[in-house]
């Protein structure tokens, strides 16, 4: 039973009653093509320290030696996984849904810092659900919610335990209760304030800068300021309508009539005190990793500039638009912004100052880090926790032009949400540029490709966790190199015994730190001719014949009844073919167009005289050329010229052919010339699909 003078703090009020529509809006939006991208290299490290056990996550986690990132948002999908698997849903899901519960505590933000219209009180909900909305729809805070790593759920934390902090200074968060209720909900939203900052701080560092926002949100709240105590006895029939107790109760009308929006209370103090202490251990850990590995910057160095980004970022996200129109969209957004912060120092001084105070003090506090830490403002997700505070003032600053002229403000209300939405599609765009490291098709393509005499090299070796999840090939995988190297003394001591292998797959990325010089890719090239190349988001993806000399024909070849050509020298002998349809389109791995990939088997009958190259290109039924191999300078007929073939040998040559993007679907010819020779070889035929 819910004890009765409890009750009407727990009742929802007309205020709120838009919320659980927004909720669902945004659960939709954040669970639409939720796996569209691949798990990128730092939400697989996520899923690598949540499988493991509970005390090695929190070890790790406060040590900061191992992983960066403190333990609580591992622990947490330590446990959604055990509950719902390990899929990309699965693990993405948990960031969707405290993604879109961050609509809620914004909601009861705007309600608190936002003066309620006195001409329309009847549209008091929309200073809620405006900055909601927003925030729903925001593609910055879309993209992370989709992202199984810690920002999204921290800022969801930190803002529960922001709103906690207003309801907890605020007297109006119990009006209408008795003393006992009133003390069990100030008790309850203390608690909840501290559950949520500290939970915030202990998922993601960076969130830590809202524990000073919160401590000036005390002072701003709890100092004392004049305001005028009347009491009116009769109050005018709106406010009857509203509060109810005006009528019921003389003495809770006084109290009321002379209740401030905000009022001091000696337990944010505590409360303060408390989040320090339990946050120093972790603070002084972080400390202590970033004074030995960070690089220094200048703190206010490129402030423009950065701010300019930062805005950028959280407005649109990465829109796939001209800097002309980027740019203007920052620039309303900015002035929006200024409109909404300046709207509200004038309209509720304090209330107005809590939302400056959110954005300004983690901006300041990160420009001072900078002289420990260069990277501070590196990545524009580390200050995402500013997002929701963005929200708040673009909503106050649409309010404050609305009340200025109705007109004007609706149009700007949907010009903004129309801005939005025109962003929001970029978080699904196919394509490499919009794309996160894209590891499923890395992995998916190599698999295809693939024979059991190869190898698959991950460098570096940390990578190789990314690749294995949608790796499945008959190879084996490989990941020597994990440390920088000095020199191809140590590249060849690894890498000499896997030559052995008929075709050695190089699956590039994140090799700035141990290879920036990429000896390992220098010294495959120097040895071996290139197969193929292909650029998954994020990764490079090169194939090298470490088997390119051969005795005889492959038995996975077909064989070719081709005419003698170069002085009766050489002969095409075999090939292989794509194995499978091709797409002419390709977005993904080498926009626009798509390849197709043709394995060549030259036998030289007697030694060549000069050197010749080969033209591989696809033809229709009545001869038009749809496509044609890419020349290259590392292919196998560059690197071990016909002239130098002996007599008996066979050679293996790779080509992609480069379709045209407008190929029909259909069955094409793979038509072989080798140049300055007229006769023409057709290997076999390759299906385009469009």
């Amino acid at each position: 039973m819910i004890r009765p003078d409890l009750r009407p703090w727990l009742r929802c009020p007309p205020a709120w009653r838009w919320l659980p529509w927004l909720l669902l809006l945004a659960l939709g939006v954040r669970a639409w093509q939720l796996t569209f991208h691949s798990l990128w290299l730092d939400e697989v490290f996520s899923l690598f320290w949540a499988s493991k056990p509970a005390g090695d996550i929190v070890r790790v986690g406060l040590t900061l030696t191992e992983d960066k990132h403190p333990p609580l948002y591992y622990l947490l999908l330590h446990g959604w996984t055990g509950l719902f698997g390990a899929t990309d849903a699965a693990v993405r899901s948990l960031g969707v849904f405290l993604g879109a519960l961050a609509v809620w505590p914004v909601y009861g933000l705007g309600l608190i810092t936002q003066p309620a219209p006195a001409d329309r009180p009847d549209h008091a909900w929309r200073r809620g659900a405006l900055p909601a909305l927003l925030l729903a729809l925001n593609p910055f805070l879309v993209w992370y919610s989709q992202e199984a790593r810690m920002f999204m759920p921290a800022t969801t934390f930190g803002l529960w335990g922001l709103y906690a902090w207003l309801r907890a200074l605020s007297p109006t968060a119990t009006r209408g209760l008795t003393t006992p209720g009133r003390k069990t909900a100030t008790f309850f939203w203390y608690c909840l304030a501290i559950a949520g900052l500290l939970a915030a701080c202990y998922s993601y560092l960076f969130a830590a800068f809202l524990l000073p926002v919160a401590g000036l949100w005390w002072l701003v709240v709890a100092a004392p300021h004049r305001r005028k105590r009347t009491i009116e006895i009769a109050p005018d029939s709106r406010t009857a309508e509203r509060s109810p107790a005006w009528t019921q109760d003389r003495s809770a009308q006084a109290d009321l009539a002379a209740e401030r929006p905000f009022g001091p209370n000696s337990f944010g103090a505590l409360a303060l005190t408390i989040m320090a202490l339990l946050f120093l251990p972790l603070a002084l850990a972080a400390w202590s990793v970033s004074g030995a590995e960070a690089a220094p910057g200048r703190p206010f160095d490129d402030l423009w500039p950065t701010l300019t980004r930062l805005l950028t970022a959280y407005t649109l996200r990465q829109a796939p638009w001209s800097p002309s129109l980027i740019g203007a969209a920052a620039a309303a957004a900015g002035g929006l912004l200024l409109i909404g912060l300046a709207a509200g120092v004038r309209q509720d001084g304090r209330r107005g100052l809590l939302v400056l105070l959110w954005l300004v003090i983690p901006l300041l506090l990160g420009n001072f880090l900078l002289a420990k830490d260069a990277t501070v403002f590196a990545e524009t997700r580390y200050f995402i926790p500013l997002v929701p505070a963005l929200c708040l003032a673009w909503a106050r600053g649409l309010h404050a032009l609305a009340q200025w002229r109705l007109w004007p403000g609706r149009v700007a209300t949907v010009s903004f949400l129309l801005l939005c939405l025109a962003a929001l599609p970029s978080v699904w765009r196919a394509d490499p540029a919009w794309l996160r490291e894209d590891w499923r098709t890395a992995g998916q393509v190599v698999s295809r490709y693939v024979k059991p005499g190869d190898v698959v090299l991950n460098h570096v070796n940390y990578t190789q966790m990314a690749f294995a999840r949608y790796y499945q090939g008959a190879a084996p995988l490989q990941a020597p190199f994990g440390s920088p190297l000095a020199d191809e003394g140590a590249v060849e001591a690894q890498l000499d015994p896997l030559t052995g292998a008929d075709t050695l797959w190089l699956v590039l990325s994140h090799q700035e730190g141990v290879d920036p010089a990429n000896l390992v890719r220098a010294w495959l090239g120097g040895r071996f001719p290139l197969v193929t190349e292909l650029y998954p988001a994020g990764i490079a993806i090169r194939a090298y014949a470490t088997r390119y000399r051969l005795t005889g024909l492959p038995a996975t070849a077909a064989a070719v009844d081709g005419p003698a050509q170069v002085d009766g020298a050489v002969r095409l002998a075999g090939c292989t073919l794509e194995p499978g349809p091709v797409t002419a389109a390709q977005q993904v791995l080498h926009p626009p167009s798509g390849w197709a990939h043709v394995t060549l088997y030259w036998q030289a009958l007697a030694a060549p005289a000069s050197d010749r190259l080969a033209r591989v290109r696809l033809l229709d039924a009545d001869g038009q050329v749809w496509g044609e191999s890419l020349e290259r300078a590392d292919s196998a007929l560059h690197f071990y010229p016909m002239t130098a073939w002996q007599p008996g040998e066979w050679v293996r040559d790779d080509y992609d052919i480069n379709l045209n993007p407008a190929t029909p679907a259909g069955v094409y010819r793979v038509a072989v010339t080798l140049l300055g020779a007229e006769a023409e070889v057709i290997c076999g035929r390759v299906t385009v699909t469009k």
